[in-house]
């Protein structure tokens, strides 16, 4: 689905990016188990945890937590190099991630 369509470009850099003609129907699967992610932390999260997230499999778990409650300290960690701009900017859904992955307090 939508993270292995981004597990090639991201990690071997050279820009292709698995085109599907339910790119949005995977996008939003995608944005719906980090929903369903972000709910489970939620249920066991007291005041004082660190949420890490790791990879761009998480990469909206930060701002799912932080639109229930703006005080859980979050940190998110890519394991490879992000993307550099050429790749970056054929990510159709770049701009949601752009406003996600800096929910994180720390990257």
């Amino acid at each position: 689905g939508f993270v292995a369509s981004l597990s090639l470009p991201w990690s071997s850099q050279d820009g292709r990016l698995a085109t599907t003609c339910s790119f949005q129907s995977q996008f939003d699967a995608y944005k719906k188990a980090n929903q369903m992610f972000a709910d489970v932390v939620y249920e066991h999260y007291q005041e004082g945890d660190v949420v890490w997230c790791h990879y761009y499999h998480l990469m909206f778990l930060p701002k799912y937590l932080k639109e229930r409650n703006i005080q859980i300290r979050v940190g998110w960690f890519l394991h490879t190099p992000f993307p550099s701009s050429e790749i970056y900017r054929t990510l159709p859904s770049r701009s949601e991630i752009l406003r996600s992955v800096p929910a994180a307090d720390l990257l």
